[in-house]
């Protein structure tokens, strides 16, 4: 072999040597991309989880904002009732023989009502 061609096979093989090596990093980099796939895929499932979890409360909650809702529709439909019944007391009171003079009526009926 002539020195030309051991130099060339010489430089063949620095290549080699240099592709082997890309060749190790790249499956390195692979398996290394493949475990922080797989780690973002498990944080993935758990962030789903306890969003899962926050819309049940938030729709737990919009159920009871609803039933409070509606409750407070009934108090607001009674409330119009005892307001009549307010008047009705307030004129009861006002015939009563203790008031014969209709302003102190008036007065004293305000009163009661603040």
């Amino acid at each position: 072999m002539d020195k030309s061609d051991k130099l060339e096979r010489n430089s063949l093989e620095k290549e080699k040597e240099l592709i082997d090596s890309n060749l190790f990093k790249i499956t390195v980099s692979i398996t290394s991309l493949e475990k922080i796939i797989e780690a973002l895929a498990l944080e993935g499932t758990l962030l789903q989880e306890k969003s899962n979890n926050v819309i049940s409360q938030l729709n737990e909650l919009r159920r009871k904002s609803n039933s409070i809702y509606e409750e407070w529709e009934q108090i607001k439909e009674k409330i119009y009732l005892f307001q009549n019944f307010e008047g009705k007391i307030k004129n009861l009171i006002c015939k009563n023989i203790q008031f014969k003079e209709f302003e102190k009526c008036s007065e004293q009926s305000l009163k009661i009502s603040k």
